[in-house]
């Protein structure tokens, strides 16, 4: 049986001691992937934030609408990066409904020059900000649902806790959560500071403890299966 190079690579990415020896090369300058401007110069500001960049975004809301989004409903969308979701979530909600945070500031840019425009911003109005801690208390509504695809993979555990507290201080009781991330089996060392491009692993009972510090019932869901690289998991939470 031939596996996918997609799946072997990402085995062996996965691996304990290749993850390590990956961090270790990286903390030390080695091996280092831009990110901000110089990321989204070299990448483009649909490469940089994965694969099959239109057929992602479809999926996304496909999901969502299995789980309940109705255009009536506030949607937060964490790491919204160049709206690769927003795209097909600004046109489905109601105006006023689509809130999309994004730490960089120059690919968000792109995705509204260059995938939005300004005639649907101006119809659905969507509330777009740049922040890099999770300021949800800048929007102008509560949220009922809430998504953050390739958001957490790429976060540092403090950084996880930081987005559940504050999400939750901006959430309607019932609000749903949706996140992915890359599970491993036993909890192991990650990179000391968050960065977009580079891979960061939980055990579901550490998804699942950082859920409940911060107000969230949380639930795994198995395997994200998406139009990309088949690598992610997924956890529901619940604002309790």
């Amino acid at each position: 049986m031939r596996f996918p190079k997609s799946e072997v690579k990402n085995a062996v990415r996965r691996n304990v001691f290749v993850h390590r020896a990956t961090v270790i090369a990286r903390e030390l300058g080695f091996f280092v992937k831009p990110d901000g401007a110089e990321g989204i110069a070299r990448y483009g500001h649909r490469a940089s934030v994965g694969s099959s960049w239109d057929k992602q975004g479809r999926f996304q809301l496909s999901f969502l609408k299995t789980k309940g989004l109705k255009p009536s409903d506030a949607l937060f969308d964490i790491g919204c990066g160049s709206l690769r979701g927003g795209v097909h979530f600004i046109p489905y909600l109601d105006s006023g409904n689509y809130f999309g945070i994004e730490k960089q500031a120059d690919l968000l840019q792109a995705g509204i020059e260059h995938e939005v425009g300004d005639r649907l911003l101006e119809e659905k109005k969507p509330e777009l900000i740049v922040s890099d801690s999770f300021e949800f208390d800048r929007f102008s509504k509560d949220s009922t649902f809430a998504f953050a695809g390739s958001v957490f993979s790429h976060l540092t555990a403090d950084d996880i806790g930081l987005c559940l507290e504050n999400l939750r201080a901006k959430s309607r009781d019932g609000c749903r959560f949706y996140a992915t991330y890359f599970d491993v089996g036993k909890s192991r060392a990650n990179y000391r500071k968050s960065h977009v491009h580079y891979s960061f692993y939980y055990t579901q009972s550490e998804m699942g403890d950082l859920g409940r510090a911060n107000g969230w019932e949380p639930e795994y869901l198995g395997r994200w299966i998406h139009p990309g690289l088949v690598t992610q998991h997924l956890m529901q939470f619940t604002a309790t």
